[in-house]
């Protein structure tokens, strides 16, 4: 169940075939399959699904080095997986991998009290004002579905995972399990987590959620959002920035910085939807240096492009870098780029939509806080508050807090001003003695 991966395993001899066999516990969807990773080069696998009969239900056999076999529509049970050379071809090394059903992990038979009825949900909506109260509440929502789902359709659970880390468990109206979402497993630096399910292949009609906690600690504040079929899906935070002219300005960039965060997630959100970014190097660019976008594949295809900035302060017409694959993730490098402004356009690849993606620029230069080599340059931290006319005061840290794309770089030059092997200094106050 859930994602598992097998390293190391080979084709050793001619003739040599591997046969696995696995069990999913509930029907396969969208998102669900089997594949092996291998070095083409080294020798062609091939990549075949059977089922507890021995009946052939699929096959892969390509020439790359990925051979894919969807699990969707595959009923729960037990089935068969069969690795062999192109022609009795060897290879020394691939790696299975299975993304399946995940089974739920609590009792879901008998719930408290009958389903909140939220009705037909369409496009993009958010249902506000929920709490988990303590560590036995379940809260039960009914939803209907009005068209069948897609990649980019899904319901997350919005909430602040340093208060109170919750999950979410989907049925259909007959009580059938379809899949659960983990809060920690999409924990995010910055305390918050956007757990999600997604809708992927569900026909129209009702379907019961649940949302609990999943350590016992109560949350008295979390959010449903539905992204469904029909209507309209809501861009991201920062649309619109479907022109170069409309570009999201992220300033200049000093080392590693990410727009990662799983409670506002960067999107393409339909077949229209182009995202365009500008941003600045400071200093020349080597060979460690890139921007690159991170997302499901299986949910949308997207691509990266990277365009210079003419003298009228526009993109050229014409990328002077692009990543167009069909991975996980699109990376562009930056390397030999001189100081200046670049911009970034991700777009869906044949129209594909996405409703989740991060953003990652690594550049040249320290973070935020340089020039903090010294120890009587230390940057100070604390809580920031506003005060009555709306100025931002810094005070003694008090509970967690977080400061995220940090970097220690390795220029050459004097420590001292902020060129060199580089050493961080953090400077902290605290209200009262540490326990």
């Amino acid at each position: 169940e859930g994602e598992v991966q097998f390293n190391d395993l080979s084709i050793h001899t001619y003739g040599n075939d591997d046969w696995y066999r696995f069990h999913i516990d509930s029907a396969g969807r969208e998102g669900h399959y089997v594949e092996i990773d291998f070095d083409h080069r080294r020798g062609d696998l091939d990549l075949a699904l059977y089922d507890s009969t021995g009946s052939i239900l699929s096959s892969s056999n390509g020439v790359s080095n990925r051979e894919r076999i969807s699990l969707a529509g595959l009923p729960a049970g037990d089935y068969y997986v069969w690795v062999g050379g192109f022609l009795g071809a060897i290879n020394p090394s691939y790696r299975l991998s299975f993304a399946a059903p995940q089974a739920t992990t609590q009792d879901f038979t008998e719930a408290a009290a009958p389903p909140y009825d939220l009705g037909k949900r369409q496009g993009t909506s958010i249902v506000t004002g929920l709490s988990i109260h303590d560590s036995s509440d379940i809260d039960w929502f009914q939803f209907e579905l009005t068209g069948t789902g897609g990649g980019q359709h899904a319901v997350t659970v919005d909430h602040n995972a340093a208060v109170g880390l919750l999950d979410a468990v989907l049925f259909d109206s007959n009580g059938v399990y379809l899949g659960q979402a983990s809060g920690s497993a999409r924990y995010s630096q910055s305390a918050g987590a956007a757990n999600e399910i997604p809708l992927a292949g569900l026909e129209p009609g009702v379907y019961l959620l649940g949302v609990y906690s999943a350590e016992g600690d109560p949350n008295p504040q979390y959010e449903l959002r539905f992204d469904a079929p029909g209507g309209v899906l809501a861009g991201d935070y920062l649309e619109s920035n479907n022109s170069s002219a409309a570009a999201t300005d992220l300033g200049a960039v000093h080392g590693l910085e990410t727009w990662t965060d799983p409670t506002r997630p960067l999107s393409i959100h339909d077949a229209t939807d182009t995202d365009w970014y500008e941003f600045e190097l400071t200093q020349t660019a080597n060979v460690g240096h890139f921007a690159a976008i991170a997302f499901d594949h299986q949910r949308g295809d997207l691509d990266l492009r990277l365009y210079r900035q003419t003298t009228g302060g526009a993109a050229e017409s014409v990328s002077i870098r692009a990543s167009e694959s069909v991975n996980h993730v699109e990376r562009v490098s930056l390397d030999a780029l001189q100081a200046g402004h670049y911009y970034l356009q991700v777009v869906g690849n044949n129209n594909a939509t996405n409703p989740v993606y991060g953003l990652i620029i690594n550049a040249p230069g320290g973070d935020r806080f340089e020039n903090n080599n010294t120890r009587d340059r230390a940057t100070e931290l604390g809580r920031t508050t506003i005060d009555a006319n709306g100025q931002r005061i810094l005070g003694p840290l008090t509970g967690a807090e977080l400061w995220t794309n940090l970097s220690l770089h390795a220029d050459d030059g004097d420590p001292n001003n902020g060129t060199g092997p580089d050493v961080d200094w953090y400077e902290i106050d605290l209200a009262e003695d540490a326990g």
